[in-house]
């Protein structure tokens, strides 16, 4: 009946208009809208509201109104420079069990049309990826809820696409409830990365898509940013193929934690064609996926490189066979990639490797990663593992590198790094991922949320990290020295028990080595001056006269201690921290 009447709807609905301010032309169901909705083929309406903003330039935006369920069966097709936005009750679904074909998305793109029996309808790559003619930019889609509904498909079939943009330039997607697909939820493509075409993804929950939960190709300018991404049934929860200026950060991606998990890895960048040129990944929490951070560059160096991963969260990455050769392991895996700096990050229960470097898919050799203020633990393979030693180095510095069952190492090797209980706040053997937190204990004090609060023992990984890095950032007191894993250099990093602690606490006090589980050696200037060790309850537990410029730790338990040095000429203490193993 809509069809029928469909010229007097455009003349009702433009004496509306015309009667409103722009620029905003508004949806409802309540018959308070500028076009109204019944509840069917509602993309009649929508479509027409998006035409009419694309027809005058004085107009900008479609809102739909709520509450209402907006039911289509056909696309709603948006143009350039459209603002399409929603109330937060506002639904938009796909009808129950409507037969479409492959790769057609619930939003789309005028002239974009190419999935099969679309109106240009183009071949199997037009579909996926568009053609060299598609343009749309200056696009903002926010603020409601959209879902594919109850469809005849499987998830991973390609069916059902939520969103799909093609040749896009200036586009953002926000605020918005993405649900219970069969495919990507939002698919935006280019085919050319100079384009110089920025999209922004932010602030979305993201539940249960068919294959990944964003999928963004040979795009430049990228930031995505706050969403909550849950359950890719298939794939990974942001994959970005052949793309420039990446920023990906404070995102959480999460899977079941039982041990049959679906989906792929947490984040995969893949640049075997274009040359990444800068990629930033940071402040994420990704658990319960089949790989963490999954990073994938060609046969040169310049593919992918200087890549840098830093205050990510990896608990429970799981092995899942079923992904591919790069998916199977890793809370950081890292194939055909040169100079990858990862730092400050936290990898809890992997259920391979830490960190892992693949072998190599190109000819050139030289392939390094650097690894330092890492904590890795309770890894059920190795915390590193390099696969390809003949072209590549892991140089690890001043990492926690803890209980790894296979061993801390497989072709790598560290002087400064340690290896003990990094004494996480909470026990992280737990089944909820957000009762896992990883800040560390601290007698000074240990931030809980909230609050800072105390706690009886100190965490070894406090004031451990490479004395080079910036610790500027993190609360005092502080031992003048970063802190490993996630919190290090940030306001949240936990407090040390006094300023002028550290391993090394000036030019004329060298402890080493440190860790240790025999002797330490210190310089030959405090032979004979008497000292104490001191454990962190305070308790002395060792005192005597340094001789030969050393101190017998055998006997003592593993744990973290204070050395204090009595000067002989002088009343100054000097004190250092030291970790017996």
């Amino acid at each position: 009946m809509k069809k029928l009447f469909l010229i007097t709807l455009l003349i009702i609905a433009f004496v509306n208009i015309n009667a409103q301010t722009p620029p905003t032309v508004y949806v409802a169901g309540d018959g308070t809208g500028d076009f109204n909705c019944d509840g069917t083929s509602d993309q009649v309406e929508i479509n027409l509201a998006l035409d009419y903003v694309a027809s005058h330039s004085d107009f900008t935006t479609v809102y739909l109104k709520g509450a209402m369920t907006y039911t289509i069966d056909e696309p709603i097709i948006i143009s350039s420079n459209t603002i399409l936005i929603g109330d937060a009750n506002v639904k938009v679904q796909l009808k129950d069990y409507t037969d479409w074909p492959y790769n057609k998305p619930l939003i789309g793109q005028k002239g974009g049309e190419h999935w099969a029996g679309g109106v240009n309808e183009g071949s199997l790559a037009d579909q996926i990826y568009g053609t060299a003619n598609d343009s749309i930019s200056n696009v903002e889609i926010g603020g409601f809820e959209l879902t594919a509904g109850n469809q005849n498909a499987s998830p991973g079939s390609w069916y059902y696409i939520l969103m799909i943009f093609y040749g896009t330039s200036n586009v953002t997607i926000h605020d918005m409830y993405l649900h219970d697909g069969y495919s990507d939820f939002v698919r935006i493509m280019s085919y050319d990365v100079g384009m110089n075409n920025t999209v922004k993804i932010h602030n979305n929950l993201m539940e249960n898509s068919g294959h990944d939960g964003l999928y963004l190709g040979y795009i430049s300018n990228i930031e995505v940013y706050n969403n909550q991404i849950y359950g890719t049934r298939t794939n990974d929860g942001i994959r970005l193929g052949q793309c420039d200026t990446i920023s990906v950060y404070r995102n959480i991606i999460g899977n079941s934690l039982d041990d049959t998990p679906s989906g792929y890895a947490g984040i995969v960048i893949t640049n075997n064609e274009v040359p990444v040129g800068s990629a930033e990944i940071y402040e994420n929490y990704i658990y319960g996926k089949a790989g963490g951070i999954v990073i994938e560059g060609g046969s040169t160096k310049n593919l992918m490189e200087n890549v840098h991963i830093h205050h990510n969260r990896m608990f429970k990455i799981f092995d899942n066979t079923a992904g591919g050769d790069y998916f199977l392991n890793g809370g950081v895996h890292i194939h055909g990639a040169h100079n990858t700096l990862i730092e400050n990050n936290t990898i809890e229960g992997s259920y391979k490797d830490g960190i892992v470097f693949e072998i190599g898919i190109g000819t050139e050799t030289g392939y390094q990663t650097i690894v330092r203020n890492n904590i890795i633990s309770n890894s059920t393979a190795y915390g590193l593992n390099n696969l390809d030693s003949n072209n590549h180095t892991f140089i690890s510095e001043y990492n926690d590198i803890y209980n790894s069952s296979a061993g801390n190492y497989n072709n790598a090797s560290s002087t400064t790094d340690i290896h003990t209980d990094p004494l996480y706040a909470t026990s992280t053997d737990v089944n909820d991922p957000n009762a896992v937190d990883f800040h560390l204990k601290s007698t000074v004090g240990r931030w809980n949320g909230n609050t800072w609060v105390t706690d009886s023992v100190i965490s070894p990984a406090i004031d451990q990290g490479n004395p080079s890095s910036d610790f500027s950032n993190e609360p005092s007191p502080n031992g003048g020295r970063i802190n490993m894993g996630v919190y290090g250099n940030t306001s949240e990093a936990s407090k040390s028990t006094a300023t002028n602690i550290s391993t090394i606490t000036d030019d004329n006090l060298i402890v080493y080595p440190n860790p240790t589980s025999m002797n330490v050696f210190l310089n030959k200037e405090f032979n004979n001056c008497k000292y104490e060790i001191i454990s962190i309850a305070g308790t002395i537990v060792k005192s005597g006269k340094i001789n030969l410029n050393s101190i017998d730790l055998s006997k003592l338990n593993t744990g973290v201690y204070f050395i204090k040095i009595f000067e002989i000429y002088s009343d100054k203490i000097k004190v250092a921290k030291i970790i017996k193993e």
